[in-house]
This record gives structure tokens, sequence and C-alpha cells, in this order.
């Protein structure tokens, strides 16, 4: 995971705009209590340095090494639908976002909240990226019927409890490509939904 975000936020930089916020309760670092001497070490030795960090400190002293600590935010704590956005006022104010990725729980309502809260967030080209869901029957068939419901502009009610914005509005102008993502190793339940959004338009970009 760390190297995702850290990636996705030299994007930002080398493109010089747009910023990453990620949610993290450190749990791993619980789990595993010896993972943090191990980094700091092998950093150590690849940078000729020498860190001093804890799983407090960890993901801010890291991107400030890597100069990327204006591109990156770290929310600590567990990811909280009910309060995403409130947590930081910057996710909250009406921008749209390229890209979430989410690794969360893959139940049905679980997901089915995902996508209530997070579609109308995206830009028009934005990406909508959940961990786990194909792997979960139940919720791959639930994405499936809500990506072919909301293509033909049919927003389902319970869809609707999710959100303040006017999804059928928005998917006149608009339709999702669902792509599943199989993870060939040997990691189970590890697949990934990916939903791309896409304008509704005859000709590409570039020629209008």
């Amino acid at each position: 995971m760390e190297h995702r975000r850290s990636g996705l936020a030299f994007g930002a930089k080398l493109n010089g705009f747009g910023h990453v916020w990620t949610f993290d309760d450190r749990r791993l670092f619980d789990l595993h209590p010896a993972m943090l001497p191990e980094i700091a070490s092998q950093i150590s030795l690849e940078w000729s340095t020498e860190l001093r960090f804890d799983a407090a400190t960890y993901f801010s002293t890291m991107s400030g090494e890597l100069g990327i600590g204006s591109y990156l935010s770290c929310i600590p704590g567990t990811i909280a639908l009910d309060g995403l956005g409130r947590a930081d006022p910057a996710i909250d104010d009406g921008q749209n976002l390229d890209l979430v990725f989410i690794d969360y729980d893959c139940e049905p309502l679980t997901v089915l909240e995902i996508l209530g809260r997070f579609l109308p967030s995206l830009s028009g080209t934005g990406s909508l990226i959940i961990n786990s869901t194909p792997a979960s029957m139940h919720a791959y068939l639930l994405i499936e019927r809500v990506v072919e419901a909301l293509n033909s502009c049919r927003i389902p009610k319970s869809l609707r409890l999710y959100g303040d914005v006017d999804l059928e509005v928005m998917m006149q102008t608009r339709r999702i490509r669902l792509m599943h993502l199989a993870n060939w190793n040997e990691t189970t339940g590890n697949d990934t939904a990916w939903l791309k959004v896409e304008p509704l338009d005859v000709a590409p970009k570039p020629f209008l």
C-alpha cells in the first residue's frame, strides 16, 4: 500500500498539482511489531542515513524525506464511511476526485455505500477502485447490477440513500466502465473492481 500512495503523490508532484489523502489506522504495525525496525534498517543500508520514527510519525517522516509532504496527507484512523469527507476539510470542499482506492470489507451493503458516497465525487474521467470486491459473489453481482442500472440512467433506490447528488442528472452525461482485475498470484480474495467514469461524447476530447 505504501508504494501505491507514494507513487500517486510523486505523480502529483511531477504534474505540479493534485493531492493524495490516505486513511490508515496503523494496525499493520501493531500486528507486526518487527516491521518498523526492519524498515529503518533497510533505509539505513540503502540511503546511508539514519531515520528515527515510530508508528505515529512514520508516514510524515517518510513523505518529508521523499519530498512529497505537500502532496500527501495521512489521516490516522479506521475508515468510517459516515465520517469520511469530514476527517480533512480539504476533502469536503466540493472538489472532484480523480482516483479513489478503497481497501475495505467487501460486504454488499458496504460496497453499496461506497458507490453512493464516492461516485458523485468523481471527476468526469475519475476512477473508483474497490479491492477484494470480485472475490465476494454477492458483492460481485451487486456491483454488476448497479453499474448496469446506472448506465441506463436507472438509479437504484437504495443508492440514493447515501448522497445528496442527483445521480440521474449526473449519468445523463457519463457512463461507467466496470473492469474486474484478477490477481493471479497465490493471494486469495485480493481481486479488484475498477469503475472508470467516461464522458458521453461522440468524439474524443482532443478533437473537440
